[in-house]
């Protein structure tokens, strides 16, 4: 029986895995060293000026003030 390399374990432990939590929801938007979890809100310029949390959906600036807050007490509907 192989044992899987916990370096290459889609299961990695939770205490292993770096943090970078929402200010709101306080989930963990770390993917790796290269690529995050937050949604980039591009201006009509190209350029990037707000991240969104994918759980929460609450923005932020990029000095990570909050611009928007939708947590889960908000009230949302299907358009």
């Amino acid at each position: 029986m192989a044992t899987i390399n916990k370096k290459y374990s889609r299961t990695l432990n939770e205490k292993s895995r770096k943090k970078d939590l929402c200010p709101v929801c306080h989930k963990n938007l770390y993917y790796d060293d290269i690529v995050s979890q937050r949604i980039g809100i591009i201006d009509k310029d190209g350029s990037i000026n707000e991240w969104k949390c994918p759980f929460c959906e609450s923005e932020f600036d990029l000095d990570d003030n909050i611009v928007y807050i939708y947590g889960s007490d908000s009230a949302s509907g299907i358009a």
